[in-house]
C-alpha cells in the first residue's frame, strides 16, 4: 500500500467505483462472444483507493509494472543527470536500445518547445519532423523480459505473442473509451503503467477528470492518448484491428447501460466537497483549491449523457469510434499540447 500526502483521492475512489461497475456490465453483456473465441475478457484494471481526508489517502501499490514513458524512453531524470555528466547525448529505454541513432526524448521536447504556440502550422510541421526521427518501439515490450541491461527475447510461440498483443489492445480500448466517457485527462506518459506479467496498460492518477483538462492553461483537447507508440502495440492493423472491435463493443455496452453508469456519478451532485470543475487557466500542479458549484456537477452529468446519448446501432458506434481515433491522432491537436505530454511517445 502507498500513503499519499497532499493529494485528494476522493475523485480517484469515485472513478474506481465507476470502473468496477463497468467491469460488471461488460461481464454480463455478450460474455459468450469473447469467451467462445478465446479472446481476452474485457475488464479494466482496478485497485483499492481509500481517502482518509481531503489531503491524504491510501492506495494499492501495483507490482510488476513499469511506466509507459519509462519503458519507451527510460527515466527522464537519469537521462538529464547522465547527459550533464557525460556532456553527450544519452539513450535509455526501448527506443534507446533499438534506435540509438535517432533523437532522444529530451531533444524532441526541446525542438517542439522551441516553436511558439501562436504558430500552429510550424508546431505541426515540427511534430511531423520529430515523428520521422523517433521510431515507435512499443511492440518490443511483448518480445522481451529483464531490466535494461539484461533484456532478452522470451516469446515461445506466435500464439504467445498474439495473446500478449490482444491483452494490451483490449486494455487500451477500455482505458480509452471509459476514460473518454468520464473526461479523463492528464494522460501523459507517466500516468500510464505497463504490466510486465499480463501485458495490460493500467491507468493511474485521476486528479484531472470530468473534462477538467479542457480548462487548463494549456488545454488537453484530445479524447484519449492514442499516440504512435500506443498504437505500435496493436499489431500490423493498428486501430483497424482488434482495437476497433473492442472499442465498438465497449461503447455499445456503455450506451445500453447509460442510466446505470450515470447513477454512480449523479450521487456526487449532492456532495459539496467534490471538485467537479477546474477553473479556466488553473494548472494541475497541486492547484485544486477552487470551490465547485452544483451547476458544475450538472454540466458534467449533461456532458457524459451527451456522449452516450446517440442510438445504439453498430454503424453509429463504429462511426463514433472512427471520429474519436481521428481526433486522438490529430497532429495539429497533439502539437499544441503541453510539451511534457510527449506526443511522440
Amino acid at each position: 500500500m502507498v500513503l499519499k500526502h497532499k493529494d485528494d483521492l476522493r475523485q480517484d475512489a469515485l472513478i474506481q467505483s465507476f470502473f468496477e461497475t463497468s467491469n460488471a456490465l461488460l461481464r454480463m453483456a455478450d460474455q459468450t462472444t469473447f469467451q467462445n473465441n478465446n479472446e481476452t475478457p474485457l475488464q479494466i484494471y482496478t485497485y483499492p483507493v481509500v481517502p482518509l481526508s481531503p489531503t491524504c489517502g491510501v492506495l494499492h501499490y501495483i507490482e510488476d509494472t513499469i511506466g509507459f514513458g519509462e519503458y519507451i524512453t527510460g527515466n527522464i531524470n537519469e537521462m538529464v543527470q547522465q547527459g550533464k555528466h557525460s556532456g553527450s547525448k544519452v539513450m535509455f529505454g526501448a527506443h534507446g536500445r533499438y534506435f540509438p541513432e535517432e533523437m532522444n526524448t529530451l531533444e524532441c521536447r526541446t525542438l517542439l518547445d522551441s516553436v511558439p504556440k501562436d504558430k500552429p502550422n510550424e508546431k505541426k510541421n515540427m511534430l511531423l519532423y520529430i515523428y520521422r526521427n523517433f521510431t515507435p518501439a512499443m511492440h518490443y515490450f511483448f518480445l522481451e523480459e529483464g531490466n535494461d541491461n539484461t533484456k532478452r527475447f522470451v516469446v515461445s510461440s506466435p500464439q504467445d505473442y498474439y495473446q500478449r498483443l490482444q491483452a494490451y489492445t483490449s486494455s487500451v480500448a477500455l482505458n480509452s473509451l471509459l476514460g473518454y466517457t468520464i473526461g479523463l485527462g492528464d494522460r501523459h506518459a507517466s500516468n500510464l503503467l505497463l504490466h510486465e506479467k499480463n501485458y495490460k496498460m493500467i491507468l493511474i492518477d485521476f486528479g484531472i477528470a470530468f473534462d477538467q483538462s479542457k480548462a487548463l492553461f494549456i488545454p488537453e483537447t484530445i479524447p484519449f492518448r492514442l499516440t504512435r507508440n500506443v498504437m505500435d502495440g496493436f499489431g500490423v492493423r493498428g486501430t483497424a484491428g482488434k482495437f476497433y472491435h473492442y472499442s465498438s463493443h465497449i461503447l455499445a455496452v456503455l450506451k445500453r447501460e447509460k442510466e446505470l453508469c450515470l447513477s454512480i456519478l449523479r450521487t456526487l451532485v449532492y456532495d459539496p466537497l467534490t471538485r467537479w470543475s477546474l477553473r479556466a487557466g488553473e494548472q494541475n500542479n497541486n492547484n485544486h483549491k477552487c470551490l465547485p458549484a452544483r451547476g458544475d456537477a450538472e454540466r458534467v452529468i449533461s456532458k457524459i449523457n451527451e456522449k452516450l446519448d446517440s442510438c445504439n446501432e453498430e454503424q453509429t458506434n463504429q462511426a463514433q469510434i472512427h471520429k474519436l481515433c481521428q481526433e486522438a491522432q490529430s497532429v495539429p491537436l497533439l502539437s499544441q499540447l503541453f510539451v511534457g505530454w510527449s506526443p511522440w511517445v
